[in-house]
Order: C-alpha cells, then sequence, then structure tokens
C-alpha cells in the first residue's frame, strides 16, 4: 500500500464536485459491507454522512487520517470522512460560573431573582442559548437554580439542571451545591445530545446591594464552516474553510498486489451537472 500521485489538484463545493480516479498502477481501497473492494476506476465524491465513496459501486475509499509518508500501515487504514458542516468545531462540556448573591436575614420580606444568558456548542458547532435561573428561598437561607433553553427557534429538553445553594452565615462562602450537570436534547434524533458539567464553587454570598452571577469559562467552540475539499497531487484529501485556508484531513491510498508502492492517478473533475456517469 502507498500514498498515491495525483495527476491534478481541483477543489469543488461539497457535494458538487465529483473526481474521476484512475490509478496508473494498482488499485484504489474500497469497502463495502465489511468486505474489501478493490477498485481500478472510482468516481469519487462525498457521501450524505461525509465518507468519500465510489458513486459507481457505492463503496467507501479507504485511507489514513492525518498526513502521512509514503509508507501506510494497515492498521491506518480507514473509511475517509470530510467534515460537512464545521470544522474543529468542539461542544461545550464544561461551565463555570463566578460572583455573588445579596446576604438575606430570615426577617426579609425582599424577593431576588436573578438570570444569566450565556451560549454553549454542540459537536456540529451549532450554537444554543442557554440562560442560568437563580431565585431565593423566602425565609430560608438557600437558593435554587434551574437552567432554561427557552430562547432557541426551538428550544430543546432540558435535562438536569436544577439544584440548590447553601452558604455560610459567616464567611459567605458556598457550603453546599458545589457542583451539578445540565443535558440539551433536541426532537431530531440525528442531533447528538449535550451533556454538560456545571461548577458553581466560586460563588459567595455577600452583604452588598448590587449582586451577580456571570460565566467564567465554558469550552467549546463553533469552528470554521467548510466550503469545500481538495485533493492533492500527492493525495491529500483536505477541506477549503475559506480565505485561502486549508486543513488536512487524511490521505487516500493505493495498492498494488499487497506491495506498497507509489503510484500516480489520473483525477478528472466531474460536476454534478453533467451527471455521474465516467466518461
Amino acid at each position: 500500500m502507498s500514498v498515491p500521485d495525483f495527476a491534478l489538484t481541483t477543489q469543488g463545493a461539497l457535494g458538487l464536485l465529483r473526481f474521476e480516479v484512475t490509478p496508473t498502477q494498482g488499485v484504489l481501497l474500497g469497502m463495502k459491507d465489511d468486505h474489501a473492494l478493490p477498485l481500478r476506476k472510482a468516481l469519487v465524491g462525498v457521501g450524505p454522512d461525509g465518507i468519500l465513496m465510489d458513486l459507481l459501486s457505492g463503496a467507501q475509499i479507504l485511507g489514513c487520517y492525518g498526513e502521512a509518508g509514503t509508507d501506510v500501515t494497515p492498521e491506518r487504514l480507514t473509511p475517509l470522512r470530510v467534515p460537512t458542516g464545521r470544522f474543529g468545531a468542539e461542544a461545550t462540556t464544561h461551565i463555570e460560573f463566578f460572583g455573588s448573591l445579596p446576604t438575606r436575614t430570615l426577617a426579609t420580606t425582599r424577593f431576588h431573582m436573578f438570570e444569566h444568558v450565556f451560549r454553549v456548542f454542540d459537536h456540529e458547532g451549532t450554537v444554543s442559548t442557554l440562560a442560568l435561573m437563580i431565585v431565593e428561598h423566602s425565609q430560608l437561607r438557600t437558593w435554587s437554580y434551574f437552567f432554561a433553553a427557552d430562547r432557541n427557534p426551538i428550544p430543546p429538553k432540558v435535562l438536569g439542571g436544577k439544584g440548590q445553594w447553601v452558604f455560610d452565615g459567616h464567611t459567605g462562602e458556598l457550603i453546599g451545591g458545589h457542583s451539578g450537570k445540565v443535558g440539551l436534547l433536541w426532537a431530531d434524533v440525528d442531533r447528538p445530545a449535550l451533556g454538560m458539567t456545571v461548577d458553581f464553587t466560586s460563588l459567595r454570598e455577600q452583604d452588598q446591594e448590587h449582586s451577580e452571577v456571570r460565566l467564567r469559562f465554558a469550552d467549546g467552540r463553533a469552528g470554521k464552516g467548510v466550503q469545500g475539499y481538495n485533493i492533492t497531487p500527492g493525495g491529500q484529501v483536505s477541506v477549503s474553510l475559506g480565505g485561502g485556508v486549508e486543513r488536512v484531513i487524511g490521505q487516500i491510498v493505493t495498492a498494488n498486489h499487497g506491495v506498497a508502492s507509489i503510484s500516480s492517478l489520473h483525477v478528472a473533475p466531474r460536476s454534478l451537472s453533467h451527471g455521474l456517469g465516467l466518461r
């Protein structure tokens, strides 16, 4: 097995451009129904799940992720997937809050409620709005909290995300309810649920008029939108993120009687508008 040499570099929009690939020596490596399928010729395109496929046979194109040298070990072979949404997206998994809440006495008749709105990201980089709602328990030295997601166009179901805080009456430090968990579940069954841990350790109760609870940290990021994909003369598969920025995804490989070799390929673009037949 080896890294093939492509005849040209062509870039196209995801889902629109196909590559007619013909190795000059050996075969491309495909996988269909859990069986290896050698491909003398392939019409390579991006499938619905982002896997590079031969659109004629339905076989997945095998390669290895990352940048490879001239030799590729069999253990690294896997179907290559091109991100179809956003590249570099990371889901929010941990949230931390800090700030202070007003000290109360048992005789107080005041009622306090706080709200802090922030953003979280799912595994595809899609942003959702989440709100931390804080309510005091009248006549008690405790506060309760819950999370709400009703500010989103299609609100997800909030799982968990409820609890109570208890502060030390002398120091104002939090002595109960330091952490919690909250999850988001969408009606779309294909969208993975999002689970997050929440840390409230830095909250304090202080005798002051103006109190505020704010977000200290939340991981996760949106990533960048994928605009197209690219195949280089060395067989690298990369995605275009706009502004001339590209990120390598992996490497297509070939085989010649099971012996590793560098084999050139003829690669020609085939637009979807011209049909899917090889010419």
